[in-house]
């Protein structure tokens, strides 16, 4: 029935399509595709068709884009779990990005609507209670301000430290070391 809620959410065969690609390609590689590889992967030659059926999907509610990124698609569509909506969201090291990749279906009001990954935890930090092992949910630089716990390329290593300089415009990253702010910690517990 036009109008309805159900005709409204329904997709074509080639949303379907659109939507598979981008999970595959963040399962398999930890981060979605372009805009041509979409199009490349489901037989689609014109960018503004690609963007289209994007756009459908986003006010359909599968997914949701920041237009001001290049490969900003997040994925809406993934399991509920007592009505609550989850992503998938890659467990990655930005600094070797070849990497395995893997992903983990978290709530979105945990990770919330930011770009994000998550970090593996290698070495103790004692004054935020995480320890190695643990997983902590990072969303991409996008302005942190002073306090907040962040993922800080030193050198050659990654670190967690409370941001210590004033606030940044929120168009522009904090500070090229920052790699994100810290949003969550996943902890698993060995009762053995």
């Amino acid at each position: 029935m036009p109008g309805s809620t159900q005709s409204k959410t329904r997709l074509s065969r080639r949303q379907q399509q659109i939507l598979e690609y981008i999970r595959e390609s963040v399962i398999s590689r930890g981060f979605p595709p372009s805009i041509r590889e979409i199009g490349e992967a489901v037989g689609l030659s014109s960018s503004s068709t690609v963007h289209s059926h994007l756009k459908s999907l986003e006010t359909k509610g599968f997914l949701r884009r920041n237009p001001s990124k290049p490969r900003s698609i997040e994925l809406l569509d993934g399991p509920r779990v007592g009505g609550v909506r989850m992503v998938e969201i890659p467990v990655s090291d930005p600094q070797h990005a070849d990497g395995p990749k893997k992903t983990i279906s978290l709530p979105l009001d945990l990770v919330g609507d930011q770009e994000s990954f998550l970090y593996q935890i290698k070495e103790p930090y004692r004054n935020e209670n995480i320890v190695p092992g643990d997983l902590v949910i990072v969303n991409r630089n996008n302005g942190a301000m002073n306090g907040e716990l962040v993922l800080e390329r030193q050198g050659q290593e990654l670190r967690l430290t409370r941001w210590s300089e004033g606030p940044a415009p929120a168009s522009e990253p904090v500070h090229d070391s920052v790699v994100g702010r810290v949003v969550g910690v996943i902890r698993r517990f060995n009762n053995g």
